[in-house]
């Protein structure tokens, strides 16, 4: 019998260079479903308000999304990085968008490839696993967990091995990839201690070796952020610690959509890459070592904070706890060829098929957001005298512009005494019409304003939660201008 690693019809080398055209294919494929629909998250978008404030350099302001803060000191890690990779990149902010996300899943998935082959030499499951994490449709949403994820196993690679036999500067460099981590995004920093924690307790480090990770983690991030909250302690604890507490709570009020829809979406977004986790506990049942007990624990260890802050995204984070167990499970050997194919076409299924069947199906809303970027960059040539409050959705192409604002921010509208004012040369994009009710509510519209429906609206493409049955919101451009 045929089984997962039986050895007549294994993935052997002589066929490991096939994931290489492969890879080529999904990445020309992936950019071909970004150029025929340009249209990024909504949290993608407000992430990268402070990147263009730091490019315009205001290091201090984010803009865009947090033009209400007097400073701006919330953790700055994700802008810095994204910063950083957007002044490389020449494919103006609405490609840029795309191309960074590119290169972060691509980093991510090179060092889960160096760090599987670090741990059990096989390049064949490094490079399947890899892909699998390239898959990954966490990773293209923009979010500071693109940043954080590639961070977070980086302080593992570089930890692997030295915990029993520490040197400073490995443990110095795993302890900052931590802090910028925290940085980027305080959750990723908070699993990176539970991470280097449950580590060294697996390796049976001494306590003095984890204490000296803690202690260099702190100094990193009193150097790292330390000096930013100085800058005014009291604006801090209103915009840091108020943002969890009041504008956005967590804990038992989000628990239970956590569990009952941010759970599964991501059990079926990571269904391929559980599958190598999968078939690795399989080839460890009954070994030496191994221990059900142990898996089990170090999930729950880490599902308690993801919880507790809301899930979301942030399940992201349970990548790096798939890749981290996959790197202590015997994968000396090959993987069965069956299986390796069936994982490479399951793998694109949330990424490239179901994307490529929804434009098939309704090419119009393809077409309808390609005409909305382009009347939006038309609103960046013309130069506008005024601010201009948009859709994050149809923000991209004047995002790095310093009178961009976000329409229908409810962190700003929440701490406006009163209606926001419009003035002369102002304007309003937007794209839904359950906007308009928002922007009643909340913007002063002068009588000589001019309200346009430059684009008739088109319907939305099927959802895959509904069985094919609903479609998301229909998608058109709206534009009002005060003369």
């Amino acid at each position: 019998m045929t089984t997962l690693t039986s050895p007549d019809r294994r993935f052997k080398p002589s066929r490991f260079w096939l994931l290489i055209p492969f890879l080529v294919l999904l990445l020309v494929w992936k950019t071909m479903l970004w150029l025929s629909l340009p249209l990024p998250t909504t949290d993608g978008v407000q992430s990268l308000s402070h990147t263009y404030s730091i490019l315009r350099g205001e290091f201090f302001h984010s803009m865009f999304w947090h033009n209400w803060m007097e400073i701006y000191q919330l953790p700055y890690g994700f802008g810095m990085i994204t910063a950083v990779i957007t002044t490389l990149l020449p494919f103006g902010a609405l490609h840029n968008f795309f191309a960074t996300a590119l290169l972060l899943a691509l980093a991510t998935a090179a060092i889960t490839y160096g760090f599987l082959v670090t741990a059990f030499g096989s390049k064949k499951v490094a490079g399947i696993t890899a892909l699998m994490v390239l898959l990954e449709p966490h990773l293209w949403m923009m979010r500071p967990e693109a940043v954080a994820v590639p961070l977070l196993l980086v302080a593992l690679w570089l930890l692997r091995g030295s915990v029993q036999h520490p040197r400073l500067i490995w443990l110095a460099a795993s302890a900052f990839c931590i802090a910028f981590a925290g940085i980027a995004h305080p959750m990723g920093g908070l699993i990176g201690v539970l991470l280097i924690s449950l580590l060294t307790l697996e390796d049976r480090a001494s306590w003095r070796t984890l204490f000296n990770l803690y202690a260099l983690i702190g100094v990193w991030l009193v150097l790292l952020y330390f000096p930013v909250i100085i800058m005014n302690v009291g604006l801090w604890q209103e915009n840091f610690l108020g943002f969890f507490t009041s504008e956005e709570p967590r804990g038992f009020s989000t628990l239970r959509g956590a569990i009952s829809r941010d759970l599964p979406r991501f059990i079926g977004w990571s269904m391929p890459l559980i599958g190598v986790y999968v078939l690795g506990i399989l080839r460890s049942w009954g070994t030496l070592g191994f221990s059900v007990v142990r898996e089990i624990g170090t999930l729950v260890v880490l599902l308690i904070p993801i919880l507790a802050g809301g899930g979301g995204s942030y399940f992201a984070y349970l990548i790096v706890w798939l890749v981290w167990r996959i790197s202590r499970l015997p994968f000396g050997g090959s993987v069965s060829l069956p299986f390796a194919v069936a994982l490479l076409l399951i793998a694109p299924l949330w990424t490239h098929y179901f994307p490529t069947f929804q434009l098939m199906e309704n090419p119009r809303y393809g077409e309808t957001v390609r005409a909305i970027m382009t009347e939006v960059e038309h609103v960046r040539d013309s130069t506008p005298v005024g601010k201009v409050w948009v859709s994050n959705r149809a923000a991209l192409p004047i995002i790095d512009q310093p009178y961009a604002r976000a329409l229908a921010n409810y962190y700003a509208l929440g701490r406006a005494p009163q209606l926001i004012p419009l003035e002369s040369g102002d304007m309003i994009l937007y794209l839904y019409a359950d906007e308009a009710a928002v922007i009643n509510g909340n913007y002063a519209i002068p009588a000589r304003a001019v309200v346009e429906n430059v684009i008739p609206p088109v319907p939305g493409p099927l959802t895959f939660e509904s069985l094919l049955r609903e479609r998301l919101p229909d998608i058109g451009y709206w534009r009002i201008t005060v003369p």
